[in-house]
């Protein structure tokens, strides 16, 4: 998470070494252990430091490869460098005293625009082709580390996060219609267009060049929905996951200083803390035990503690439960309580506890568990993959019925589960309107960002349905690796909040090995159909403790967020919609909304609905002031 700029201009004139400069001062939080510049005619690059790895302050960037003269800058962490070094033809005991931006410069003088085919990892890095005179930019394919840009009359600037552009003071902040729209619907993912006009996000899995107006971009990574790993038991599918997942956490483990880790007493959180400490004593990563964290709700349904203690006393550690500040300021709903690129949520307080905590002990990583769910989710079509395939014995037992044939929800789920993705969209829609279902666009849209939304996701349907895959099951997990709300826009919000926290995150069930091995693997094994993540409950089970390995309901956080929306801030929520920005900006309709915020206090439903209208009413404000 160190902070990376380019500023390249639209012809042959100087470099702006002051703008470079003055977007690095924006992102100061990102530069703890220093930052430098350089420019020649037409192009300025700029670096701040956080040094999280060994390697990190091995060589000053922006550096210059002594192959090809390029000049690169990187907010980098690779987890294949000594197959990296093996395929540059380089000796180990050299490449492995380079830090991660040269040896991606490297593989740029071998492979060109190509090389992040060859990349694994987390990263975000900006390339000076002196030759061609043009850029070169990549992005990771989840979009772990971020990078933003403007391109326009004045050329092409890029950095780490967007707001930091308006350094440049010939830039307007302006909000984005569209993108306002699909933020309050839940469609928007900060991928490629942001919440302010004009400034576009680096999709993930992609690389662009320019060479200071014109932008091309072209992916470089796609899930591949038609690779098959399969094995001949049980066993043997939780063998080959352990092996991967394995080296996931190892190559996260590359820090200079101890670790901290989020221990929620779920099955993805637990695994992680377990093949960590099962590593660490084997000798691999930081000698001292990693500082678990645990945020606490006593008194509340989605509590956790007796989990997330029993994780800890598993291993012989201990963790800290943090609890939820009593004082209502930490969760007040004001443009001054949220930092910039960083949207309002009821929950984000709890995070900022576990980064003070992380930072108070001298600590600069964090690892989650995050990215199990999305990837070993049920999508609620693996019938119809069984129908397609012609696996009728699967189609049975994904809906149970094979358990109960005769019982009427079965078939409902037949049709719900088997046929109904099989239907083209404007089936779809038939069907909905035959058996009189709403619409699903919220209805305190205003009409013109209701016809944005209702049209963006029928652009949506059309392009999922474009993905060639063996079924709708592996199409809509195809896509959601790519355009997933909750992969791409979670970790979006989440890199943007703990970057100003001063805490890296580091996620292993987002590993590219592992999450395409789990795409091969058959439904049964990634999602199962009795039974959630059958494949990582097997690999595990001897790392988790027993209160772990039988839990069966999932931690659900409507309790608590219902108490900070409704009952500690509903009066402040209230208040700021009676004279909304919103309203006045024609996003929302006023009347709507405040009928939804009286509903929300009965219906728990409808408390994302609330969070999400309170995040963009703040985030608004705070860009008009």
């Amino acid at each position: 998470m160190s902070a990376i700029v380019a500023v390249c201009r639209g012809d042959e004139g100087p470099g702006d070494i002051a703008l470079v400069d003055a977007i690095l001062g924006r992102m100061a939080h990102r530069a703890p252990d220093g930052r430098s510049s350089w420019t020649e005619r037409s192009i300025s690059l700029g670096h701040g430091l956080f040094a999280t790895t060994p390697e990190d302050v091995a060589t000053e960037q922006p550096l210059q490869s002594p192959v090809s003269t390029a000049r690169i800058v990187a907010d980098a962490r690779l987890d294949n460098r000594d197959a990296l070094i093996d395929e540059l033809g380089l000796a180990r005991a050299q490449g492995a005293r380079w830090c991660d931006a040269e040896l991606i410069v490297r593989a740029w003088d071998r492979w060109g625009d190509a090389c992040p085919a060859h990349l694994l990892g987390d990263f975000a890095f900006a390339i000076w082709d002196p030759r061609h005179r043009r850029l070169f930019c990549a992005r990771d394919p989840f979009g772990v580390r971020s990078f933003f840009y403007v391109s326009d009359a004045h050329g092409f600037r890029g950095a780490s996060e967007m707001s930091a552009l308006f350094a440049d003071q010939r830039l307007r902040e302006a909000p984005n219609l569209s993108a306002m729209a699909t933020f309050l619907s839940e469609d928007y993912l900060e991928r490629d267009e942001t919440l302010y006009a004009g400034v576009r996000a680096l999709p993930p899995g992609h690389g662009l060049v320019t060479r200071g107006r014109e932008v091309h971009l072209a992916p470089f990574w796609r899930p591949d929905p038609w690779r098959r790993v399969r094995h001949a038991n049980d066993e043997d599918y939780a063998a080959n996951f352990s092996y991967v997942f394995e080296e996931a956490v190892r190559c996260r483990m590359r820090s200079q200083l101890p670790l901290a880790a989020q221990v929620s007493g779920g099955f993805d959180s637990s695994s992680v803390v377990g093949q960590l400490e099962a590593l660490r004593r084997q000798g691999t990563g930081p000698r001292a035990p990693a500082t678990l964290m645990h945020s606490g709700f006593p008194g509340l349904e989605c509590d956790e503690g007796e989990f997330s203690r029993a994780v800890a006393g598993h291993w012989g550690l201990t963790v800290t439960t943090l609890l939820p500040s009593a004082d209502p300021a930490v969760t007040r709903p004001h443009p001054s309580n949220v930092a910039r690129d960083v949207y309002y949520h009821p929950l984000a307080s709890l995070w900022d506890q576990q980064f003070e905590l992380a930072r108070a002990r001298g600590l600069r990583v964090t690892l989650t568990g995050m990215g199990s769910d999305q990837v070993m989710r049920r999508y609620g079509q693996e019938c119809a993959d069984a129908i397609v395939s012609g696996s009728l014995g699967d189609a049975a037992r994904s809906v149970g019925l094979h358990q109960r044939p005769l019982a009427r929800a079965s078939w409902r789920r037949v049709l719900r589960e088997g046929i109904h993705p099989l239907l083209t969209p404007s089936m779809q829609r038939a069907v909905r309107r035959l058996r009189g279902r709403r619409s699903s666009v919220p209805r305190w849209l205003a009409p013109a960002t209701a016809g944005i939304v209702g049209e963006r996701r029928w652009q949506d349907s059309l392009r999922r349905r474009a993905i060639s895959a063996p079924g709708p099951a592996t199409r809509e997990l195809c896509d959601a690796l790519t355009h997933g709300y909750e992969i791409v826009f979670a970790l979006a919000c989440l890199a943007s909040q703990s970057a100003r926290n001063g805490i890296e995150l580091r996620h292993p069930f987002y590993d590219l090995r592992l999450v395409e091995l789990l795409l091969a693997f058959p439904h049964e094994q990634r999602c199962g159909y009795e039974e959630g993540k059958p494949v990582l409950k097997r690999a595990m089970a001897a790392s988790l403790p027993a209160l772990v390995r039988n839990r069966r309901r999932r931690t659900e956080f409507s309790s608590f967020v219902h108490r900070v929306l409704i009952e500690t801030h509903g009066r402040e929520i209230r208040a700021l919609f009676a004279d909304s920005r919103l309203e006045s900006a024609a996003v929302v309709d006023g009347t709507e909304v405040r009928n939804l915020l009286k509903e929300a206090e009965r219906d728990w439903s409808l408390l994302r609905q609330v969070a999400n209208l309170t995040a963009l009413e703040l985030w608004l404000r705070q860009m008009n002031g």
